[in-house]
C-alpha cells in the first residue's frame, strides 16, 4: 500500500478524500445509492477534485475491501455514475488497489480520483460543491461564479463560450433566458 493511501485513511475524510463501504450480494451494487455517489463526484469535481476510496468505511475508516470476484461489477458500477448520472460526465480515474486491513491482511479497494473539472457538474438532486467531507447544495448561478476566472467555455445546451458571453457577468445568460436570477 502506497503512503498517501496509507495517510489518507489514518486521518480520515476530508476536502479532497472519502470513504466509502459497498456491497454487492449479487451482480449488482446495492449499497450506496447511485444518486447519492453521483452527488458526491458531481461535488468533487465542481470543487477541488477528490479522491474516493471503496471498500473503506467512512466511519470506522476499517479496510472492509470488495471481494475480487465482484470488482468488476464495481468498477463498471462506479463507471456508469461517472459517465451517465453526472452531467456532463466527469473524467474520473478508477484503478483497483490492494489495500491491508488492520489485521495486515490484503483487500481490494476501489481508488476512483475526481479531477476539478473545468465544468459546472449536475447530479441527480441538483448541482453541488464539496466543502469539507460534505457534499453542500449549490444554486447554479453560485456554481458558474468561479468558472469566468478559468477563462474556458462552460458546457451549458448551447455550448456558449464565456469569452464570447463576456467574463465575469451572468447577465448575458438572463437575457438570453438560459436561466432566472
Amino acid at each position: 500500500m502506497d503512503s498517501d493511501v496509507k495517510n489518507m485513511i489514518r486521518f480520515g475524510e476530508d476536502s479532497v478524500c472519502e470513504f466509502k463501504s459497498i456491497r454487492i450480494p449479487g451482480k449488482r451494487v446495492v449499497e450506496p445509492e447511485v444518486k447519492d455517489v453521483a452527488d458526491e463526484i458531481a461535488a468533487a469535481a465542481n470543487a477541488a477534485g477528490a479522491v474516493f476510496l471503496f471498500g473503506i468505511n467512512d466511519k470506522t475508516k476499517e479496510v472492509e475491501g470488495i471481494p475480487e470476484d465482484k470488482l468488476e461489477i464495481a468498477e463498471a458500477w462506479l463507471r456508469n455514475i461517472c459517465n451517465d448520472s453526472v452531467k456532463p460526465a466527469v473524467a474520473a480515474t478508477i484503478r483497483k488497489i490492494a489495500v491491508c486491513d488492520s489485521a495486515g491482511i490484503e483487500r481490494c479497494v476501489i481508488r476512483v480520483d475526481v479531477p476539478k473539472s473545468l465544468f459546472v457538474h449536475e447530479s441527480p438532486h441538483g448541482y453541488f460543491y464539496r466543502s469539507g467531507s460534505s457534499p453542500v447544495t449549490n444554486s447554479f448561478a453560485h456554481a458558474c461564479r468561479g468558472v469566468p476566472s478559468r477563462n474556458v467555455s462552460l458546457m451549458l445546451r448551447g455550448h456558449v463560450s464565456w469569452t464570447s458571453a463576456g467574463r465575469g457577468s451572468l447577465s448575458f445568460f438572463l437575457r438570453l433566458g438560459v436561466f432566472r436570477a
